[in-house]
């Protein structure tokens, strides 16, 4: 085996250990092949160190001058960089342990020790001692050339403390490198927060590598640094024993970067103060930059645009550009935002090029057409709507001449009969034909009421009763109620009071006076015993008309019922006739008046009607009514292929217009309910159209079932409701939720109209 070719010190004060170790070196290789000096205590162990400086110690800890790792720090205070090989028995290794981690290079135990082994563990401990040695040559080395570059060294030990700062501090910071010593970095700027600190605590706890870390550094001067350092572990042993890395002073960096972005700031603000979406599109189309209105314009935040490409968002994608070509590009464009939405805008684009010439990116400017758009849409479903508006009108007016025709014609052969049956009854007659002429007369009496009220209603719903305000005395009116009833009253032995005022009110005359006759005459018709009273109950700035009856009283149940059309309270054998039109009037003729008409009644006791009535001065218009949405029915469009859902509880109504919408060439899925629908649905192909009742069995509406449809299946999917209540208050709930309506019975080419529109057929 090679020699060891050390000189090597044995600090040992057994002789029979010392004799065994040297004999075993001689076994392995020859006395010519090492070099080894005794000590037998550490007294003369640090004199030989002293004066002939060996290669290495191999020690016993356990001496008569000094026991355990105060041995060992003895020895390393004489000569840092001496290797040390530690002798222990079976019982000490766990102080031999202790002592590895206090420096020494390796130990061995006597009982098994052996020549090779303790040749082998002097030349690792040599070749240790070498590349320790080479390390510090290039440690100076780096050192060196730390001082001659812009960079400085730095060094920390275990607890992050600074234990070594470069000259280079000073020269190109102007701080002094012995005012950080024995500090951690953290402790150099203690004012600047935790947070500026973060990045660097975390990994300084992972024993991690760090890059570029900066922190702002005050100096005595008041002048604020920029530090950058930059940062690696050091182990020893295997266990952590800080850390070294570079710094440098980057102050000139920072407040270059802080200029560039107040500059880049100001460019920014002065971009987003502008009307129009900037982008910067590099050369291969995707987004780098853009402001704070186009990112508003495609719906998502500015960063989330980087990296996208803009020819993606085009519901229909430009032409091909003549942009990247080196010419200006304009056109329309229609953008799908990220919700789903579609805007249109002008997109403008400018070719970019490069430091070469080259195409290196494109300007795109959005100008948002959408207003210009929605206004253009405005104008025509204005215009629309008021084709559909004369269309209505003309109608509604046919409808009255009609219904005015109608009037006429049956009046004339009533009256005649009316006279008739005046003339039979003061005619001699036998006494039981006087109850059956009494019967004719009563049923004559209610067909008049009822051919008044349809005409009133037919008036009402079809819009043609306009209030026509105006401030006039209420005591007329009150005084043609009292001649009105009361024959009535005294007929019916029931007493009658209309209270007298001298009031002007500003509402319309005659509808006024249709409202409270209609309560009077109602108050009269369920009164047996005690009265009515009309009375005028100053209330601030109004008046408040109200009627009061002794009857029977309407049961809270039907208190909201009862100015429905045709709506009647069943009261068996006291049924007192009537045709339930008399409080749909009031209800109208108040909501055309802006007065709601309130009810408070108890069973048994008696109700009364009120409302309110400006005083003597003009208010606003009243709301005009509403008009009904009609459908145009000059389409001429093809149905073919075209999947509809029909919903209608009649099964003879949906047999009849599946089998309508199929001679058109429509595949019809037909339902008796929603839930029907939603079965019929599932997993099966979406239709293009829905077509509904409004409403159905169980309360079912037309609209909850298209909106559930909607949202389950596809927003913005077309339907449209058939009704056969024509009042204004259903066409207005309808279009409240945006659909189109057709009223029973729907004529054919009314119906294929509507389709062709809602479906841009």
């Amino acid at each position: 085996m090679q020699g060891l070719a050390q000189d090597i010190l044995l600090v040992e004060d057994n002789p029979g250990d010392a004799r065994l170790l040297r004999e075993l070196l001689i076994d392995e290789v020859g006395r010519e092949g090492f070099r080894m000096r005794d000590a037998r205590t550490l007294a003369e162990a640090l004199h030989r160190i002293v004066e002939q400086r060996p290669d290495m110690v191999v020690l016993d800890l356990s001496l008569p001058d000094s026991f355990g790792l105060e041995t060992l720090f003895r020895i390393q205070s004489q000569d840092a960089l001496l290797p040390i090989i530690v002798l222990t028995g079976n019982e000490d290794q766990a102080l031999a342990l202790a002592a590895v981690k206090a420096g020494a290079q390796d130990f061995l135990v006597k009982q098994d020790l052996s020549g090779r082994l303790l040749v082998k563990t002097l030349q690792y401990a040599r070749e240790r001692k070498h590349n320790e040695a080479r390390l510090r040559v290039s440690e100076a080395r780096f050192r060196s050339l730390a001082e001659l570059s812009s960079d400085w060294y730095w060094e920390q030990d275990a607890e992050h403390r600074l234990t070594y700062l470069s000259d280079g501090l000073l020269e190109k910071s102007g701080v002094d490198p012995a005012a950080l010593l024995g500090r951690r970095w953290c402790e150099v700027s203690p004012g600047d927060g935790d947070a500026t600190w973060a990045p660097l605590r975390k990994a300084l706890a992972n024993t991690q590598p760090f890059q570029d870390f900066v922190f702002p550094h005050a100096t005595d001067g008041a002048e604020t640094l920029h530090i950058s350092i930059s940062g690696v572990p050091v182990f020893e042993s295997g266990a952590f024993a800080g850390y070294r890395g570079l710094g440098k002073d980057v102050s000139s960096r920072e407040r270059a970067a802080a200029h560039l972005r107040g500059s880049e700031e100001r460019f920014r603000r002065m971009l987003d103060t502008g009307r129009d979406g900037i982008l910067m599109l590099d050369a291969d189309g995707l987004i780098s930059f853009c402001n704070r209105q186009a990112a508003s314009l495609l719906g998502l935040e500015a960063t989330e645009l980087y990296g996208l490409r803009l020819d993606k968002m085009l519901v229909h994608e430009a032409p091909p550009g003549m942009a990247e070509h080196g010419a200006q590009e304009e056109h329309g464009v229609a953008v799908r935002r990220a919700d789903g939405s579609t805007i249109f805008v002008m997109e403008s684009l400018y070719p970019v090029p490069g430091p070469d010439g080259l195409h290196a990116g494109t300007l795109a400017i959005l100008t948002d057409l959408t207003v210009y758009k929605q206004r253009e849409e405005r104008v025509r479903e204005l215009a629309a709507l008021a084709a559909q508006k004369s269309e209505a009108e003309r109608a509604s007016h046919a409808k009255s001449r009609f219904m005015a025709a109608v009037s006429h014609d049956l009046r004339q052969p009533m009256h005649a009969l009316g006279l008739f049956i005046d003339d039979l009854k003061s005619a001699e007659l036998p006494e039981h034909v006087y109850p059956v002429l009494d019967h004719m007369e009563s049923a004559l009496h209610s067909t008049q009421t009822l051919l008044d009220s349809i005409l009133i209603m037919s008036r009402l719903e079809t819009g043609m009763v306009a209030p026509n305000f105006m401030v006039f005395p209420l005591e007329p009116l009150l005084a043609r109620l009292r001649a009105a009833f009361g024959p009535t009253a005294r007929q019916k032995n029931v007493r009658f009071v209309v209270a007298s005022s001298a009031l002007n009110v500003y509402s319309d005359p005659a509808l006024l006076e249709r409202v409270m006759a209609n309560l009077v005459s109602n108050a009269l018709r369920y009164t047996d015993k005690g009265g009515v009273i009309v009375a005028c109950r100053p209330a601030g700035r109004d008046v408040r008309l109200e009627v009061w009856d002794s009857g029977m009283g309407i049961p809270v149940e039907h208190q909201e019922a009862v100015f429905r059309e045709f709506y009647r309270i069943e009261r068996g054998e006291d049924d007192r006739g009537g045709l339930g039109l008399g409080l749909a009037i009031v209800r109208s003729c108040t909501q055309l008046l802006g007065c709601p008409v309130q009810l408070r009644s108890v069973p048994g006791r008696g109700s009364r009607f009120s409302l309110r009535i400006a005083v003597g001065e003009p208010r606003l218009q009243a709301p005009a009514s509403a008009e009904i949405q009609l459908a145009d029915d000059s389409t001429d469009a093809r149905f073919e292929g075209l999947r509809v859902l029909l919903i209608d509880d009649d099964a003879l109504i949906l047999e009849g217009t599946q089998k309508l919408l199929e001679r058109w060439g429509c595949h019809v899925v037909p339902a008796q309910s929603g839930s029907q629908a939603d079965v019929l649905l599932d997993g099966a192909v979406l239709p293009d159209l829905v077509i509904s009742d409004l409403r159905l069995e169980a309360g079912e509406l037309g609209t909850e079932i298209v909106a559930r449809i909607r949202r389950r299946y596809r927003p913005g999917l077309p339907a449209l409701l058939v009704s056969g209540d024509t009042s204004l208050q259903t066409a207005r709930f309808v279009r409240q939720h945006g659909l189109p309506l057709l009223y029973k019975p729907v004529a054919p080419a009314r119906l294929r109209a509507i389709i062709a529109k809602i479906c841009g057929g």
